[in-house]
């Protein structure tokens, strides 16, 4: 498994936290090195049977457009780094 550098939370819903948790978690992760797809999505998994909610996994490279790169660091809620 590999080792996470980084995870945060981040909304993407507007409405606020509260709304949003009922539904599902965005999470932006960093790790040390880059995982394919499929561990991605494993690792997605994983979190989403721990945590007993769907979790939305986003690494930090994935985000390209700029407007949702702003939102989501406003939003952003660090777990560790």
């Amino acid at each position: 498994m590999q080792k996470s550098a980084g995870c945060s939370f981040f909304s993407t819903n507007r409405t606020g936290w509260v709304d949003r948790l009922v539904h599902d978690i965005d999470i932006l992760v960093r790790f040390k090195s880059t995982l394919s797809l499929l561990q991605l999505v494993h690792v997605e998994n994983l979190m989403s049977q721990k945590l007993g909610i769907q979790v939305d996994l986003v690494t930090e490279g994935a985000v390209k457009n700029r407007i949702l790169k702003e939102s989501i660091q406003q939003d952003l809620q660090i777990i560790f780094q």
